[in-house]
């Protein structure tokens, strides 16, 4: 497990219709894709849900998945569509992989590689890094996934099994024994009990007569149970919680908030964070992790954005619901009334335009994007590391880092903006695009023509012609500028993708489709909107999936203050992206004859010998 905060980056958001077909999800869902993705906005009640280290699993009535939080690994969900299922697990560890119970019994694993079915049939079934065991209906325990655990019972007759790390689990038998094993829980307590559940390196146990018996690691005071009677129990990974039979929750051990107040039917303990179900299918969370914990009905989102441990919906009411709580402050108080007209978000700040026009924002930046101007704006776009507006007038006002001139906007008047990397793109009233900021793979050379959309991916653009042609430009070394076919609906840059939308749907992915996300898209047919705005994941210098802003979040050490870890910041990093590249090499250019950071050999004035150093440690 990780305790590293977890960072969802909204690139697109899209909309769900109705008629999806397999795959299809409750209308109003919203997705988030690129660096992770939310399945969200259920329009009809829950009935049971999961925990796991990064994310939420719940099942609807129908039987199908609502899942919220860190999935940025889940490639295909075609085979979800075999339903239905009782309940999914998420597991309680970092590398997140789900599997899914179906009323049949058979059951479905999904994970970084793709997925794997399991006929059985199984009563029921638990996971763990490199470890997977089901309980069959005539109470054999079957290791599905890796070798047996040492020290697991290998006879007997049991119920119910759940597994905490790769090495613990406790078993239940039929006759209201305990069968544990690993380190921290192979001294199991006698009785009789109705319910188990471990966490990283201790255990809880629901006895017959109600009370919770907790045994394993002592630390945080995670085995310190009150006394009953209890209904459920759930242990976390340093807390344990309890279902009382008046609906109301007890909890015990290290966690960074109390658990809500009101009437529950069912609990799960998740990492650093819980959920509760309650008797109206609607779900609350707290704690420092709450990933997407509090799915519920309502009205269908227009956007999703994400950061740190909250991520916020906007509704098509106008609306502004943040569904994580979490140990920072709730999103600024709106203004009257509580009505937003747009949200976006970089990396590392939300944005939000109130209902008048005024914009306010959440999160740190690293170049000012946390402090927008004075005024009245209409539409909002969030980059890398800025935002871009556009007032009543049509004007555009950028804030943030501003080092290759992408917040230079020229004057208007423009009907939309899209912020990429270090460059924007604007559409004007007259059908004609703009562009500024870096130019390095020719992402500002618009070419002639009449647009009615403009999208900014990493370090390419793209238009949309009135004709439903389709315009790209900028760096193709995956193919994204390489467009062809049409006529489509709309078209979007997103990373080093380019993705077109037929009247009908349908999708044409060009580039880079190392996430998944055209053959993802493509197996779907989808309603984008198109005043969805797209952002670009943040750097995440080597590659575990948290982007390094996160990872300082969370202790990791920045003694240059640069916004890259030590561990693998490189002097030649210029610009604080994980590489050495071509923005360094501008730094570079750009400081030359003159003293600074890219004075690598000391001389006194950046010449040369520094660029010799800097293209030695070129990493593309």
């Amino acid at each position: 497990m990780s305790t590293a905060r977890t960072i969802l980056l909204c690139s697109l958001a899209i909309l769900a219709t109705s008629d999806v077909g397999a795959s299809a999800l409750p209308p109003g869902s919203a997705i988030e894709l690129e660096n992770g993705f939310i399945l969200s906005g259920s329009t009809g009640p829950l009935t049971t849900i999961s925990a796991g280290a990064r994310n939420t699993l719940a099942t609807t009535t129908d039987g199908s998945l609502v899942m919220c939080g860190y999935m940025a690994w889940l490639n295909d969900l075609e085979s979800l569509a075999a339903g239905p299922f009782t309940r999914f697990v998420a597991m309680n560890g970092f590398t997140g992989s789900i599997v899914g119970l179906r009323a049949d019994g058979s059951v479905l694993r999904i994970h970084s590689s793709g997925q794997q079915e399991y006929p059985g049939p199984f009563v029921d079934v638990a996971i763990a890094p490199g470890r997977m065991a089901g309980i069959t209906p005539s109470g054999d325990l079957v290791w599905m996934l890796g070798a047996p655990m040492a020290g697991a019972p290998t006879r007997g007759s049991f119920s119910q099994i759940d597994l905490g790390s790769s090495t613990v689990g406790v078993a239940l038998a039929t006759n209201g024994s305990l069968a544990a094993w690993g380190a921290s829980l192979e001294n199991e307590p006698a009785g009789t009990f109705v319910d188990i559940s471990v966490g990283q390196t201790h255990a809880v146990a629901l006895r017959s007569d109600g009370e919770a018996i907790c045994w394993g690691d002592p630390a945080d005071g995670k085995c310190e149970a009150p006394p009953g009677p209890f209904t459920a129990v759930s242990a976390g990974a340093t807390f344990t919680i309890a279902l009382r039979p008046d609906g109301s929750i007890s909890q015990w051990g290290a966690i960074s908030s109390a658990p809500p107040s009101g009437s529950f039917v069912a609990i799960d303990a998740g990492w650093g964070f819980a959920v509760a179900l309650r008797a109206d299918g609607t779900v609350a969370g707290w704690g420092r992790q709450a990933e997407g914990a509090h799915v519920a009905p309502g009205t269908p989102f227009v956007r999703c954005v994400s950061m740190d441990n909250n991520w916020f919906a906007l509704r098509t009411d106008g609306s502004l619901e943040q569904f994580v709580v979490g140990p920072t402050a709730p999103f600024p108080a709106p203004s009257t009334p509580a009505m937003y007209q747009d949200l976006s978000s970089t990396p590392s700040v939300i944005a939000a335009i109130q209902a008048n026009g005024s914009v306010a924002t959440r999160g740190f930046g690293l170049f000012g994007e946390e402090t927008p101007p004075d005024g009245a704006f209409r539409r909002l776009s969030g980059g890398l590391f800025h935002f871009a507006a556009i007032d009543d007038l049509g004007e555009i006002t950028c804030w943030g880092l501003n080092a290759w001139g992408q917040c230079d906007s020229p004057r208007g008047p423009f009907l939309s903006v899209a912020a990429g990397d270090y460059h924007t793109v604007a559409l004007r009233s007259n059908g004609s695009v703009a562009a500024w900021g870096d130019n390095f793979y020719g992402q500002c050379g618009v070419p002639a023509g009449s647009y009615v959309e403009v999208s900014a991916g990493i370090g390419h653009s793209v238009a949309l012609q009135a004709d439903g042609s389709l315009s790209a430009w900028g760096r193709n070394v995956e193919g994204q500028c390489s467009v062809s076919g049409g006529p489509y609906a709309h078209a979007y840059a997103i990373g080093h993708a380019t993705i077109a939308v037929g009247a009908d749907g349908s999708v044409t992915c060009f580039g880079s489709d190392t996430e998944y996300l055209c053959t993802f898209l493509q197996n779907l047919t989808w309603r984008f909107e198109p005043t969805f705005n797209l952002i670009t994941p943040g750097p995440d210098c080597d590659a575990d999936g948290t982007p390094d802003f996160a990872a300082i979040f969370d202790g990791a050490t920045d003694s240059n203050g640069d916004g890259v870890p030590d561990a693998c910041s490189s002097p030649f990093d210029l610009d604080g992206d994980g590489v050495v590249a071509a923005g360094d090499l501008a730094i570079l250019l750009g400081a030359w004859g003159s003293a600074g950071a890219a004075d690598f050999d000391g001389s006194g004035q950046v010449g040369a010998a520094d660029l010799a150093l800097l293209l030695g440690a070129w990493s593309v």
